[in-house]
């Protein structure tokens, strides 16, 4: 908690700063990645081998660090590849199950999905970015970097039959109430810790292109809502706009175009790896 206080705190004072902020940051940036680079590359050797140990058992037991729908729905893609280009099971450790903000996104992500093995009681690989991730350009600039899911595919060579796209085993309930409705969901909780900031202009731009006589606007909070309801309605909309959240990258699992809008202050690779560019999601400030 204390840590992402300073977060916020850093990311507050930069932005007060302006251009000499902007200036600073990204100077900082540039010294972290080139430490990373030269010092990294023993834990990545290390994690690697972690990974092919794990195939070659043909068992893989995952550690999320993260307890949000989004953050978890970013791994879905995982139990399906390694069991086509390796026969091997996907498992998640029961600790990261413990995290988890809301139970009902281990049963929608992964408990429906037929590849997955479980939950267990044993220390699991515990996920992790790292410079050598990243391309040379992203050493120096924080924008283009890969998403998530092309990140951890790449990481168990599944590049070449993954899409770098979520994807849930779940059959979305049409509503039918929900056909003519322009949903918004403009709620975030990761995004706040570090100090994003969404422009509201941008939704009722979007809002004002999509209305018509016939559609309704309709306001929704998934913290407020039941998990499958919030995914039902979701996918029922005739326009969906929201932003980096869970919703997107649920989202982002179906053959629908929706609006993403993306914080208009945000520092940081953190944006694009929510960013899923396969999918039909149209990315706006």
């Amino acid at each position: 908690m204390y840590k992402n206080y300073l977060k916020q705190k850093t990311f507050s004072i930069m932005r007060k700063l302006g251009l000499l902020g902007s200036f600073l940051f990204f100077g900082l940036y540039f010294v972290k990645n080139i430490w990373n680079l030269l010092f990294d590359r023993f834990s990545y050797k290390t994690y690697s081998q972690s990974i092919q140990k794990a195939i070659a058992r043909k068992k893989i037991v995952l550690d999320i660090p993260y307890k949000g729908l989004g953050d978890w729905t970013v791994f879905t893609s995982l139990p399906r590849l390694l069991h086509e280009k390796y026969g091997a099971d996907f498992y998640i450790t029961k600790k990261s199950y413990e995290k988890l903000s809301n139970k009902d996104i281990a049963e929608l992500l992964f408990l429906k999905n037929p590849y997955f093995k479980g939950f267990v009681e044993e220390d699991g690989l515990v996920f992790r970015i790292f410079s050598k991730d990243k391309t040379w350009k992203q050493i120096f600039v924080t924008q283009g970097c890969d998403s998530i899911t092309e990140i951890v595919e790449k990481q168990f060579g599944l590049q070449g039959i993954g899409k770098g796209i979520p994807e849930i085993f779940y059959t979305p309930q049409k509503i039918s109430e929900y056909e003519e409705t322009i949903l918004v969901d403009s709620n975030y909780i990761s995004g706040k810790k570090v100090g994003w900031e969404y422009s509201q202009q941008t939704f009722q731009n979007y809002v004002s292109k999509f209305q018509t006589k016939e559609t309704r606007v309709e306001y929704v909070d998934v913290s407020k809502q039941d998990l499958y309801r919030y995914v039902d309605i979701m996918y029922s909309s005739k326009h969906f706009i929201t932003v980096l959240s869970g919703g997107a990258a649920v989202h982002a699992c179906f053959d629908k175009e929706y609006i993403c809008v993306l914080p208009y202050n945000a520092f940081g690779e953190s944006v694009d790896q929510f960013v899923f560019k396969k999918s039909r999601a149209i990315y706006a400030k």
